[in-house]
């Protein structure tokens, strides 16, 4: 049996009585001519806006008897689907639980389920073929048709279809107060009921999408339908009143504009309705322009989709009319298989809005994490790492930890909007503080990407061994360019002085240190010995006095490979350690002998590199040619700009990690 007004209100209140923490039942400003309200239930687990809006409406025509109950219904199914944890089925269309709960958690659904509460009252006790609201005739008029206004003829948008349309347009509309379906009204936006709609759209500005589901042609419709669409001139559109004398001919060239980009997403989301309604019991209600029925004026899609055109900073609200079975009143057994057909739609548009609409999309990269062969007594970093796509900001959340593991940078990471098309890696770090050699750790952590509510849980391991020592050499370019400008105030050799100088002082106690610079020719400064204790250690005041007083040489070229040849011998010549490496920084291309071809398969230890500028200016192929096959490798600084000033040391500090065995530097 069909809900009248007064059920359909008592039903939403109930239901945000029952399911409180999902559910809010909003009251709207403007009672209707007979004093009835209008009922707003917003159905969503997160604040009203904290999360992105879908509005549906229901009941605009009074004598469409199933939208309303297909709302009420469709939010009905929603919420008791989500506080059981189970799915949906709508005859042969079926929906997971993470499905319910994807919408649930990341949408706002804002239900006028009846929008015209006196026409519905109407319609089911005097006239069933009533269509408009119960606004009063006229003064003097007596014709029963008199009363009422069309509200889907009644919103600022193009209403004064008289004005605004071409005379032979054959627009949907009637400035007549006794026509019995089409009036218009005697002003935009002259009746409550439609105020209610606006002043929703204008209370909820994070509505994005919104569907007007009427009866019963059936079809699914996008915009526009106030003429052909047109996808090349801006200019032609409902804010040029230069076209008021042609707009809504067909076939005349001219068309009201739809971006491109719009014009696809409002088209691919309509078949989403379309196939969810099929899904269903097998009804095709098929996708068409709203213009192919007939030009329409002050229709509520229309409206909700102008606004951002129309007002500047007003959210776009991308909209559809659904037209839902074959008849107005069918007998209630076919009434309800029309209810689980829109439920179908519907819900399938929700699944599909962000994706579709801002190409939001979470892929986890990494499956596992494990902490492999950590030196004993240090804490080590690894990520989760999920990598992000679309237009939309990104919010990644840890919502379980176990095991010995900690969250540096805390529970939360934001993956600022990479753009449609492009990707961007969101990283959720971990650290273990390792043991004694032998020592493991097992657990796991969930991460779950607020936008599209996708939960991943992630296993984690971790092995702690003996922590070797490493010697390190450092060698360091006094070519005449180093006196150059780095791109922040600073030459690049004073950038050098400093970013070497914070590697060093990180160095641990029983690791060695030596320096070795070089131009056309190298030389050695400090030997490789012990860096000592961080105070007055010999080795690390050694070093820093040497990178102190690191000068270039004016008349100097680059001979990358002697550098190196010679930084090889002096880690040859040290004892005692469990492994060698040696960082070469240079701020160009080689252009002396010995070249880097020459010598770099005769290096033994690890080789990393550090190009400081721009990747023309440094030649990273060669760069790349010293370190393959030694387990270093390559970082070019690029141009270091003010804002960039310490990415130099930046890099020293991830290959110091890399050297020494100290894993991962968390920026």
């Amino acid at each position: 049996m069909y809900l009248d007004a007064t059920g359909i209100g008592s039903a939403l209140a109930a239901l945000a009585a029952a399911y409180p923490t999902t559910s809010e039942l909003v009251t709207t400003p403007h009672p209707t001519h007979e004093g009835r309200t209008v009922t707003l239930l917003r159905v969503g687990g997160r604040g009203p806006h904290d999360a992105d809006g879908v509005l549906l409406l229901g009941g605009v025509h009074a004598r469409e008897w199933v939208p309303p109950d297909a709302l009420v219904s469709f939010a009905a199914d929603l919420l008791e689907a989500y506080a059981t944890g189970t799915g949906l089925a709508y005859g042969g269309a079926s929906y997971g639980a993470a499905q319910v709960r994807r919408v649930v958690r990341t949408l706002n659904l804002f239900v006028l389920a009846c929008v015209n509460p006196d026409g519905r009252a109407h319609s089911q006790t005097v006239d069933p073929q009533w269509r408009k609201n119960r606004r009063p005739a006229p003064a003097g008029a007596t014709d029963p048709a008199c009363v009422g206004v069309d509200l889907n003829r009644n919103f600022d948008f193009l209403w004064d279809h008289l004005a605004r349309f071409a005379p032979d347009s054959g627009v949907s509309a009637s400035a007549d107060p006794c026509h019995p379906t089409l009036y218009r009204g005697p002003s935009p936006a002259s009746e409550p009921e439609t105020r209610d709609v606006v002043w929703v759209l204008d209370t909820f500005p994070r509505i994005r999408w919104h569907v007007d589901v009427h009866s019963a042609v059936p079809v699914v419709l996008h915009s526009w339908g106030s003429d052909e669409n047109q996808s090349t001139d801006p200019g032609e559109s409902f804010l040029d009143p230069g076209l008021d004398a042609v707009r809504g001919r067909v076939g005349d060239g001219i068309g009201e504009y739809l971006p491109a980009q719009d014009a696809a997403v409002v088209v691919d989301l309509a078949g989403r309705i379309d196939a969810g309604v099929t899904a269903a019991h097998g009804a095709v209600y098929g996708v068409e322009q709203a213009m192919t029925l007939y030009p329409t004026s002050g229709a509520s899609d229309d409206y909700a989709f102008s606004r951002h055109r129309a007002v500047v900073g007003t959210t776009k609200v991308l909209a559809w009319t659904v037209e839902c079975g074959t008849s107005f009143q069918p007998p209630w057994s076919v009434a309800e298989q029309v209810v689980r057909e829109v439920s179908s739609g519907l819900l399938a548009l929700a699944l599909a809005a962000h994706e579709v609409t801002d190409g939001l999309a979470a892929t986890l990269r990494t499956p596992s994490v494990a902490f492999t062969h950590v030196a004993e007594a240090t804490t080590t970093a690894r990520a989760v790492v999920v990598e992000c796509s679309g237009d939309l900001d990104v919010h990644l959340e840890v919502t379980a930890l176990s095991g010995p593991f900690g969250l540096p940078l805390g529970p939360t990471t934001t993956v600022p909007a990479p753009g449609r098309g492009a990707t961007a890696e969101g990283r959720v770090w971990l650290t273990w503080d390792a043991g004694p050699a032998g020592t493991t750790a097992s657990g796991s952590v969930t991460v779950r990407c607020v936008e599209t509510d996708e939960s991943w849980t992630v296993p984690v391991t971790a092995d702690a061994v003996p922590r070797p020592t490493t010697a390190l050499a450092l060698v360091l370019d006094r070519s005449g360019s180093m006196a150059w400008d780095a791109g922040d105030g600073r030459s690049r050799v004073e950038v050098l002085r400093e970013a070497v100088s914070v590697a060093v002082e990180l160095l641990r106690p029983d690791d060695g240190v030596g320096v070795v610079r070089f131009h056309h020719d190298a030389d050695t400064v400090v030997p490789v010995q012990q860096a000592g204790p961080e105070t007055f250690g010999p080795g690390r005041s050694a070093a820093l006095a040497a990178v102190a007083a690191h000068v270039p040489d004016p008349a100097g070229a680059t001979s990358i490979g002697d550098g190196v040849t010679t930084a090889a011998t002096q880690l040859a010549a040290a004892a005692g350690y469990d492994g060698t490496a040696m960082v070469v920084l240079t701020d160009g291309r080689q252009n002396a002998p010995a070249w880097v071809a020459d010598v770099a398969g005769s290096i033994d230890g690890r080789v990393f590199a550090v190009g400081l500028g721009a990747p023309e200016a440094v030649d990273p192929a060669t760069l790349t040619a010293l370190v393959d096959g030694t387990g270093g490798w390559v970082a070019v600084s690029g141009v270091l700009s003010v804002d960039e000033r310490f990415v130099l040391a930046q890099y020293l500090l991830q290959v110091l990690a890399g050297a020494t065995n100290d894993q991962v530097v968390i920026t």
